[in-house]
């Protein structure tokens, strides 16, 4: 039987049989396959899908990326005065 090894807290854990790991996937998975498929109905191709969720997370990381710019800008003002 073929196994997928699971990791936790950087160690080892018992493995999953790969049938049980395809429901666990599915039971996530289906709200979003779902979502596009009513999506495709009305209207929004496949296409529009992938420009809508790059640039969602293009937003996405561009906003953490500002705050970890901050927050270092920050430190190296307050490691400046010391």
């Amino acid at each position: 039987m073929n196994h997928i090894p699971t990791m936790m807290k950087g160690r080892l854990m018992s493995p999953i049989p790969l049938d049980k790991a395809g429901d666990a996937a599915s039971l996530v998975s289906a709200p979003v396959v779902y979502g596009v498929a009513g999506a495709t109905i009305l209207g929004i191709t496949l296409k529009d899908w992938v420009l809508l969720g790059t640039a969602a997370l293009l937003i996405l990381n561009l906003i953490l990326a500002g705050f970890k710019l901050c927050d270092l800008i920050r430190r190296e003002k307050t490691n400046g005065d010391e």
